[in-house]
């Protein structure tokens, strides 16, 4: 698409790469101006890291701990401004690792640490990194929750590596993700780096300007970074050279001299206008033709791009170009596009260098397996998958599948390749043109919806049916201590129980639906099941966040052996639909560790959402709650899920936004049940909390942990 740079806006060739005796450089396939990419300065790392991690590495080290780790490199959450992420950074650590060790100055400074002993010193500095890396090449996109690098190595150099990773994966994604929205925006018209001065540090700069080109960006500004990466380079003039000369037309005039090769004028130093028609002026004296281009940097883009071109026009120059700059960003260009401004191209700088709006990404890098365990993190919002993991897409069929690593999905296209095996480099470096080629195969695969620019919608992720299942296992491993602050929990075998008959409510909703209300039975898992399948993805995603393929048989376990004190459960049946498997489920679980507080999810089939069915659940077991001493429930739930947020808030909750794309809800109870009118539907919700009470004896009204697999709120 930019297979290379056109002679125009300024833009000069890559310049000739020399090695330090002037000998020049091999060449290999390369950029835009086929020169090879350089490698990146090595670096010996071993203090790139934080200060836990080293104490985290000496104890491994100091209790014999050298069995192998594995750990996975993935973004938890999108922001809400975006749809995908572009896999960026693996260049950088993988050079990183190849050179991972100790210099000699950093094992003076770890003989100065405190905390560590003479051994401690000693094996951390023999250090080096002799594990394998699993990534996803640069260039392809990615959603939440899959793993973008995953790295096995003997646990202690494992953790070590943790910071730089992340830091280098976060930010280079990031700004390779804003990136390619930006070339998206200007379909196909020419974009230039301009992000040097603004970008925060050298290095961010140089990464930036690399970026970029494998977004798809023509050229750079940045002199530094052609040299290295083998840019084409791209310059015009600053207002201070217009400024300089006596006359604005002395100004043009001597730059078209000086760089005849289809100049970049700058024109609204003072007037726009007036400036155009310097700069034809200036092209027609050095008999330039109307090979230049003008430059426009502040004002109304669009109004002043379309008076620009009639007269570039009406002067005879209608192959002149128009280029503008100043503050842009993928939201001001796709504006310009779609109202159909005359622009050839957009200079894009400070907003693209530093993702303005998305300055960072919800990145983690966790460990999934230790000593041939998986093992897995049950953390509220923030639990992880366990084991080594595979990507499997077909983005033309259907979502990502996310399983292990050992499954066979032969339709699908497995993204993570080995980079790295036994601390040694196995993946060519791969030049810019193919990255830049990888990214565009994988735009174009995307759905409408992911790349839009405005309110993007990422794809959803598949859980595979043996990565669930080694997910239940590992969770109930680790349950087993927590649990042992409940007694054991039977549940209640069928809704013919006359604890459970006396339960049951009825009432209408605001449409005039009548709907059963009534606890949840272990009978109720063919009810589940049928329910779950009548789910959108959309309904799966905002439910589970990561929806696994099926509910298995641990998981309906689960889901309806309850204790109906500390883990409270609630279904909905339309009266009037006897068919129905059911509508609606809503619970809560007392957390252990906040045993007054509950964390509370809620899920309306599609064909019932709209009707206030969750409101009506949510309060009943907001009454149920006060009853057994929960005085608030806390939940999560997406950004973009506003029908949520405004249940939320109409109870009184608490609403924490985050930069992951996930919000927690807090709901006072005390507020939501005061905020209830007495009415009919009150006292029979009252009713129904009251007569919950006597389902389980005193004897089991104890705090019980909260389930990773307890999920965020989700219809109204």
């Amino acid at each position: 698409m930019l297979a290379g740079a056109p002679p125009q806006y300024g833009i000069s060739r890559p310049i000739s790469l020399r090695g330090r005796a002037g000998g020049r450089l091999p060449e290999i396939a390369g950029h835009v101006g086929k020169k090879a990419e350089m490698a990146p300065k090595r670096v010996s790392g071993l203090l790139l890291t934080d200060l836990y991690e080293l104490r985290m590495a000496a104890s491994y080290l100091r209790r014999g701990m050298r069995g192998l780790a594995t750990f996975s490199l993935f973004v938890r959450r999108l922001p809400p401004e975006r749809g995908f992420v572009v896999a960026a950074g693996l260049e950088d650590c993988i050079s990183f690792l190849s050179a991972f060790g100790a210099s000699h100055r950093e094992r003076v400074a770890l003989s100065e640490m405190d905390g560590l002993t003479p051994a401690d010193r000693r094996a951390l500095g023999r250090l080096r990194f002799t594990g394998d890396v699993w990534a996803v090449p640069e260039g392809h996109v990615v959603f939440e929750n899959e793993p973008l690098i995953e790295v096995t190595a003997p646990i202690a150099e494992a953790q070590l590596v943790e910071t730089y990773l992340l830091n280098q994966v976060t930010f280079q994604s990031a700004i390779a993700t804003k990136a390619a929205r930006c070339r998206i925006a200007a379909g196909g018209r020419t974009l230039i780096d301009f992000g040097f001065r603004r970008t925060h540090g050298i290095d961010a700069a140089m990464a930036s300007a690399r970026l970029s080109a494998i977004a798809g960006f023509t050229a750079t500004s940045n002199i530094a970074a052609a040299e290295r990466f083998g840019l084409s380079m791209s310059g015009t003039m600053a207002h201070s050279y217009i400024e300089a000369f006596d006359s604005e037309h002395e100004a043009l005039s001597a730059f078209a001299e000086d760089f005849p090769d289809h100049p970049t004028f700058l024109v609204d130093t003072y007037d726009t206008d007036a400036g155009v028609e310097s700069a034809i002026h200036a092209a027609k004296e050095r008999g330039l033709g109307d090979a230049f281009s003008v430059r426009l940097d502040s004002g109304d883009l669009d109004t002043l791009a379309r008076r620009v071109r009639a007269t570039l026009d009406d002067a005879g120059c209608p192959g002149a170009r128009i280029v503008v700059s100043g503050g842009l960003d993928e939201y001001d260009i796709d504006a310009l596009v779609q109202r159909g401004a005359p622009v050839d191209g957009f200079g894009v700088g400070t907003k693209m260098g530093v993702s303005a709006d998305a300055p960072t990404l919800d990145t983690a890098y966790k460990l999934v397996a230790y000593n041939g365990r998986a093992v897995l993190k049950l953390s509220t919002g923030k639990s992880s998958l366990p084991g080594a993991k595979q990507v499997f897409r077909n983005l033309r069929v259907g979502a990502d599948v996310v399983g292990l690593r050992e499954e066979n999905h032969p339709e699908r296209e497995s993204l993570l390749v080995p980079v790295m095996i036994g601390g040694e480099r196995v993946a060519a470096r791969e030049p810019i043109e193919t990255l830049r080629a990888r990214l565009t195969a994988d735009l174009d695969a995307l759905p409408a919806s992911a790349v839009r620019i405005e309110h993007p919608e990422s794809v959803a992720v598949i859980i595979s049916g043996e990565l669930e299942r080694l997910r239940e296992e590992c969770a109930a491993r680790v349950r087993p201590a927590r649990a042992a602050l409940s007694q054991p929990v039977t549940g209640i075998a069928t809704v013919e129980d006359p604890r459970i008959a006396a339960c049951i409510t009825q009432v209408k909703l605001r449409d005039g639906t009548r709907i059963r209300i009534r606890p949840v039975v272990t009978g109720d898992k063919d009810a589940i099941v049928r329910g779950f399948e009548r789910l959108s993805m959309e309904s799966r995603v905002r439910r589970f966040f990561n929806p696994p393929a099926a509910l298995s048989e641990s998981m309906l376990r689960y889901l309806t052996t309850i204790d109906y004190t500390n883990h409270v459960a609630l279904g909905a049946w339309d009266i009037d639909a006897p068919g129905q498997p059911g509508v609606a489920i809503a619970r809560y679980i007392r957390l252990t560790d906040e045993p007054t507080c509950a964390e509370a999810a809620v899920t309306v089939i599609d064909d019932y959402q709209h009707r206030g069915i969750a409101t009506v659940l949510l309060k009943a077991l907001a009454l149920i709650a006060v009853q057994n001493g929960i005085d608030r429930f806390c939940g999560y739930v997406q950004w973009e899920n506003e029908e949520v947020l405004s249940l939320a808030r109409s109870l009184g909750a608490i609403v924490q936004h985050s930069s992951t794309g996930v919000a927690r809800l807090d709901v006072p109870l005390n507020i939501a049940e005061q905020q209830m009118a007495e009415t009919p539907l009150k006292a029979a919700l009252r009713m129904l909390a009251r007569r919950e009470l006597d389902l389980v004896s005193p004897g089991l009204n104890r705090p019980v942990a909260a389930s990773s697999g307890s999920a965020p709120w989700n219809g109204a």
